[in-house]
């Protein structure tokens, strides 16, 4: 991710060691620090040949972030504090874009809808996504039903009709994290999960072009921007792991599928 290229010089300007209050952080109690971060991963890709995308407070709508939980009693403060710090983000770099990164299953009781932070403020519409089919059984099929899945509320829950609430905002849609998964409820090891995807990012794939730093054309709105797969063995969990890990036929699968537009490889 964006932090990972800038390397560890911004975790000295980012605070771990206490909750913050997004109040706070609308009031400016914290731009200077941002700054500092904001100039440092400015400084990492000043020499970059390709986008920059940051996604502040990712999966904000989930209930195992305590630092930076959004609900009801902090959405307002969050959207104000979101928009300062992206406006400090693209003070520093005016080529970054900025991406607004929910979990795409929402854990709170405030609609998706009344947590985005606006139009006129993120570039990419980015969310989280694993496989909690609940089982390596579920066929491509049943994916696709998963992809298609909505909220109680009728808002975005699988990746279809997150791709739609993009599209309706005029936004691309980013997937900085995404992935098998060996947790309860995970699909585990599940090759017609990896099929599914590949197929409806192929679909729905942006072939649209623009200079680097300029507006994100119209025409990329509800395609497929950029892809990452969540390769990480996070906190002990080798479950995600598509080489060396406990996913042997999904591993065997996914360098025979192409990933990515023909111009893209």
């Amino acid at each position: 991710g964006v932090l990972g290229a800038a390397s560890a010089s911004i975790y000295q300007y980012l605070n771990f060691d206490r909750i913050e209050e997004y109040a706070e952080a609308a009031k400016g109690s914290y731009d200077e620090r941002w700054a500092q971060a904001a100039a440092a991963i400015a400084s990492s890709r000043k020499n970059a040949t390709g986008p920059t995308f940051v996604r502040p407070w990712h999966e904000m709508n989930g209930d195992w972030y305590p630092e930076w939980v959004v609900n009801s009693d902090t959405v307002e403060d969050y959207k104000a504090a979101f928009h300062r710090y992206a406006a400090i983000l693209k003070k520093a770099m005016p080529s970054l874009y900025i991406a607004w990164s929910p979990n795409d299953g929402n854990h709170q009781e405030l609609p998706m809808s009344q947590m985005y932070p606006g139009d006129d403020v993120v570039d990419v519409i980015a969310p989280d996504s694993y496989d909690w089919t609940g089982s390596p059984d579920v066929d491509v099929a049943g994916v696709q039903a998963y992809m298609n899945r909505t909220a109680p509320d009728g808002g975005p829950a699988g990746l279809e009709t997150w791709r739609r609430f993009a599209k309706d905002h005029g936004k691309p849609l980013g997937l900085p994290e995404w992935g098998l998964c060996a947790a309860q409820g995970c699909g585990g090891d599940h090759p017609a999960y990896l099929e599914a995807m590949n197929a409806w990012m192929r679909k729905h794939a942006n072939t649209a072009t623009w200079t680097l730093g300029a507006p994100i054309p119209a025409d990329a709105a509800g395609k497929v921007l950029y892809s990452l797969y969540f390769n990480i063995a996070h906190a002990g969990n080798t479950g995600f792991l598509i080489r060396g890990g406990p996913n042997p036929r999904s591993e065997a699968l996914f360098p025979r599928l192409r990933w990515g537009t023909a111009a893209g490889g």
